[in-house]
């Protein structure tokens, strides 16, 4: 089974050198390590390419133009596919996974992909001091003991961040991937839920990951300043527009009214009226999630990177199971 990791990142050499590290450390290394560079130029990241070329399977992209997290995303995994990748994992540039971490998801979908259709297996996500990282707690599903077991605490989850998540290759090709024009937040969300529309998404607890925010919370309207307003823009925008692509008017009509009520608590008026101009975006807003056929990846590719020669002479070496 070939494993290819996926790493998007932006201007954070530092905390790319740790989360590339710790990728490398894993007790069942990825066969491929892909970094998607969204980074301001080639320079920002020349010490860690350098660190890390002699890496086997470690390869960089640097991206044409910032995709965003999403575009990042979509594009790693299309690369990953192109590859030949039997799973994607999936992960931050500041997620530090424990040496064990990929070998617990794998063992997991191996074992419960015999009885159900698993969609992906998540990490347990935590922060920095060992509490869990609120930013990334997966959304429960309803029979979410439905697989759990004293020894095998496996929960069923509706869906889950890409800060560590393992996506079989089949699934991608049966759903898509991430919609580009997202961006930033609320992708991850719309995708594993799309996923979970058809397969079982699990998480599996004893495998862990540090997540290095600054602060452990969760995406809170009353600490919207003017450095971080462009990320709850999208965040809002995309959040309407899923849900009203998923539930209907009557969900999107649901999260608009709590949005609503949740920017009472931003300081500043005009950052209120630039989320509320951003909510009137989500209901108008219609994205289109790039399909996972060779003629789609080729093209997402070429539109992320430049033409690409597909690579068909790479001799991955392949680590048993």
């Amino acid at each position: 089974m070939i494993v290819a990791a996926v790493i998007v990142t932006r201007n954070r050499p530092e905390s790319l050198a740790v989360a590339l590290a710790a990728v490398l450390r894993q007790t069942r290394r990825p066969d491929l390590t892909l970094v998607v560079d969204n980074s301001d130029g080639p320079e920002v990241n020349a010490a860690v390419r350098v660190r890390f070329q002699s890496e086997r399977g470690v390869r960089f992209a640097m991206a044409r133009r910032n995709l965003g997290g999403t575009g990042g995303f979509a594009a790693g995994i299309a690369l990953g596919l192109t590859y030949g990748a039997d799973c994607i994992w999936l992960l931050d540039d500041d997620a530090y996974a424990e040496a064990d971490a990929l070998a617990a998801l794998l063992a997991t979908y191996r074992r419960l992909s015999e009885s159900v259709e698993v969609g992906f297996v998540c990490s347990h996500v935590l922060w920095t001091d060992g509490s869990p990282c609120v930013m990334n707690i997966p959304k429960p599903a309803a029979d979410w003991l439905r697989f759990y077991s004293p020894g095998q605490p496996v929960v069923a989850v509706q869906s889950c961040t890409f800060v560590s998540v393992l996506i079989p290759s089949h699934v991608i090709r049966a759903i898509g991937l991430p919609a580009p024009e997202f961006f930033i937040w609320y992708d991850d969300n719309e995708y594993t839920e799309r996923i979970t529309h058809r397969f079982v998404g699990l998480c599996e607890p004893t495998s862990r990951v540090v997540h290095a925010l600054a602060r452990n919370e969760g995406a809170a309207f009353e600490r919207v300043q003017e450095e971080n307003l462009w990320k709850f823009r999208y965040g809002v925008r995309n959040e309407i527009a899923v849900r009203r692509r998923h539930g209907g008017f009557g969900a999107a009509l649901t999260a608009s009214v709590r949005l609503l009520r949740e920017f009472r608590s931003v300081p500043r008026l005009r950052h209120r009226v630039l989320l509320l101009r951003a909510l009137w975006q989500g209901w108008r807003f219609r994205y289109v999630p790039p399909a996972a056929d060779a003629q789609s990846l080729a093209a997402l590719l070429e539109e992320a990177f430049g033409p690409l020669r597909r690579v068909q002479d790479v001799s991955l070496e392949t680590e048993a199971g």
